[in-house]
């Protein structure tokens, strides 16, 4: 993994717009780690089908995504770290200081596997 160098990413995202194109989304403020005190939250979607309009990556790092659909929007925060699988997914991830992830978002022209 690398970071996340803000213009790549933005042209990444870009390259969806207009698009019929499948997103997977999670994140966890701690639910595999239940036993810990204290709050824990999750959420998951894999292979929804969105049609991405536009799209934006702002901030100085964590990195904050905003997704246009014609359906809403898909808003991500706290993205540090970005992966590549040579297949043209867009591969977006978050991890706290212990490095733990929290947050991930990815991008695909083909369902996840």
């Amino acid at each position: 993994m690398i970071d996340i160098d803000i213009e790549r990413v933005q042209a990444e995202i870009s390259s969806f717009y207009n698009k019929l194109c499948y997103i997977h989304f999670e994140m966890t403020s701690g639910a595999y780690a239940a036993y810990r005190q204290g709050h824990s939250a999750s959420g998951y979607i894999r292979n929804a089908r969105v049609h991405l309009l536009e799209g934006k990556i702002t901030g100085e790092g964590p990195f904050r995504v905003g997704l246009k659909t014609e359906d809403g929007w898909i808003y991500a925060d706290g993205l540090t770290k970005k992966d590549e699988d040579g297949k043209g997914t867009l591969l977006l991830y978050g991890f706290d200081s212990e490095g733990k992830m929290q947050i991930a978002l990815q991008l695909s022209d083909t369902p996840f596997q």
